[in-house]
């Protein structure tokens, strides 16, 4: 990252922390020109003279080199909260989560065969109405009914 670059980083980050006002604020102090400022802040410039970065950095209270480091150092990778676990832990819990998932999958995969199961009894009592329905049909087409009586005893 270039000196210029992270001197506007520190920038942008500067008038976060300021929040409203930071800019003309920051243009009376500098003595430099509002719109100037903003286009520092918002990108839309990102060429600034060293003479504009030093009154900027003045302005703020800091030197510019104070302001490229706290850019460069705005920029860095953030260190990880937390460090790895160790190898053998990572392991138990892999070989734990392991577990649990086959554990699941010996459920479903009984649910299934009870969900089978479960169909081909509905299938064949489906079947079994399908076919006292066509006996009834048939029985009141023909106006005899003394096959019902074998349906009643079918069951």
């Amino acid at each position: 990252m270039d000196t210029k670059e992270a001197f506007l980083t520190a920038l942008k980050h500067k008038a976060k922390e300021g929040g409203r006002g930071f800019q003309q604020s920051l243009s009376i102090e500098s003595g430099l020109k509002d719109p100037y400022i903003s286009n520092l802040v918002t990108g839309k410039k990102s060429n600034p003279s060293r003479g504009a970065m030093d009154r900027i950095a003045e302005a703020l209270g800091i030197t510019t080199e104070e302001m490229v480091s706290l850019g460069r150092s705005l920029c860095k990778e953030p260190k990880p909260l937390l460090s790895p676990a160790p190898s053998w832990e990572m392991k138990a819990l892999v070989d734990s989560l392991q577990g649990q998932i086959r554990g699941l999958e010996t459920i479903v995969t009984g649910q299934q065969k009870t969900i089978e199961a479960q169909r081909d009894s509905l299938t064949a009592a489906w079947a079994k109405i399908n076919r006292m329905d066509e006996i009834l049909w048939e029985a009141y087409l023909a106006q005899d009914f003394k096959p019902l009586g074998r349906l009643r005893d079918a069951g």
